[in-house]
């Protein structure tokens, strides 16, 4: 997944700090433990130099509630001139953490976390849209638009016998198909200018067959139907919100799958993708990855990537196993980093992706693959390793 929405607003310079932390607020006591948590981060960051006004905007806006319902984490980017990134994480953190600079893997659990999205409520009249777009803050997510009305308004059919009856239902089911070409036609426009992930149709059975039958081909193309909308009063609010919350899984699912797909046929056929620590951080110093793919329980407390340390230049894309492979690259006084940080970083500074998978997902070297731009004579190969069974390097 794509960090650049994020990373982009990020300010230079070393007052940066990224804090994750569980906001699970499940008692009356909840938010005494979420403010404990914060405070137990801020005197770690305070001992590591951060300054006193950085760390009080995290203070102000962790006091802000989320509003969010049973377990969930927190996400803050801060700088000097106050808060950046305020995002909600589905799951809350293995470990409360605070970090000098930007963490791209918490960054990662955000993109992963968010799906951009077109709702269309629709009726035989037109729709209610609304448009979830990539967004900073957590209160900036939701962007009504305008309801889209047709202007035919023969909708209902009479049931009575006759050649007027008939008209009638000629006229209403014209009215239907004129209206459904006019949401239709809306829809296409914002799909093909706002560029949503996912189109949901939802409301009258029929309205929604119409509509989803006249969209573009671009818009077809990312259309699914979900059960249990309405643009009238009276509608179950909380069952659709959870069809709506399941369909959104069932898409982030989706698109996991979608990367690791590739990954697996580009391994196939030796083409670009590569596993491991070394042959991911030589890729990443050469500006070779396209997208990341990080299995969880190799990233986080604990982890093997935790653990071990690379060496790194002034710029993220600086970096090897050792400090001499830093030095063939020009670096005067290569330094000592965590693995984690130091991937993750020259992952977003040559603008790759980061794809977070389960372990029972894929099985990868070190926990870590990548996929390529491109790959020449210089780049290194898995298969030798893959296919001997020689796992020492796992």
């Amino acid at each position: 997944m794509q960090l650049d929405w994020l990373t982009s607003q990020v300010p230079d310079g070393d007052q940066v700090v990224t804090v994750v932390l569980d906001a699970t607020r499940d008692s009356e006591h909840g938010y005494q433990a979420v403010l404990t948590r914060w405070r137990d981060i801020r005197r770690s960051l305070e001992g590591r130099g951060v300054a006193t006004p950085t760390l009080d905007h995290v203070d102000e806006q962790i006091r802000v509630p989320t509003h969010v319902a049973g377990k969930h984490g927190r996400v803050l980017v801060v700088g000097p001139d106050g808060v950046v990134i305020d995002r909600v994480l589905a799951q809350p953190p293995v470990a409360d953490a605070g970090t000098l600079g930007i963490d791209p893997f918490a960054l990662a659990s955000v993109a992963d976390d968010t799906v951009a999205y077109l709702l269309a409520e629709i009726d035989r009249t037109g729709a209610d849209l609304t448009l979830q777009q990539h967004a900073l803050m957590e209160y900036e997510a939701g962007d009504e638009l305008d309801s889209v009305e047709g202007e035919h308004d023969v909708i209902n059919k009479v049931r009575r016998a006759g050649m007027a009856s008939r008209r009638l239902q000629s006229r209403a089911e014209d009215s239907w198909e004129r209206n459904a070409e006019t949401v239709a036609g809306e829809l296409s426009r914002i799909v093909s200018e706002r560029h949503p992930e996912l189109l949901l149709l939802t409301g009258d059975v029929r309205a929604v067959s119409l509509v989803r039958e006249r969209l573009s081909t671009e818009a077809a193309a990312i259309a699914t139907v979900l059960d249990g909308g309405s643009r009238s009063a009276g509608v179950n609010e909380q069952a659709f919100d959870r069809k709506l919350g399941e369909a959104l899984d069932i898409f982030r699912a989706q698109r996991r799958e979608e990367v690791l797909d590739r990954f697996r046929q580009e391994e196939g056929r030796e083409g670009t993708a590569t596993q491991s620590v070394d042959d991911v951080v030589t890729a990443l110093a050469r500006g070779q990855v396209e997208e990341l793919i990080v299995r969880l329980d190799s990233v986080g407390p604990n982890s093997a990537l935790r653990r071990r340390t690379l060496w790194v230049g002034d710029s993220a894309m600086q970096l090897g196993t050792t400090a001499e492979v830093v030095a063939d690259l020009g670096v005067a006084e290569p330094r000592e980093v965590q693995a984690e940080l130091a991937i993750g970083r020259a992952a977003a500074e040559q603008s790759a992706g980061i794809t977070l998978v389960d372990e029972a997902s894929i099985d990868l070297a070190d926990g870590l693959g990548a996929l390529l731009r491109w790959r020449d004579a210089a780049t290194p190969k898995e298969h030798a390793f893959k296919y001997s069974g020689d796992t020492s390097r796992t």
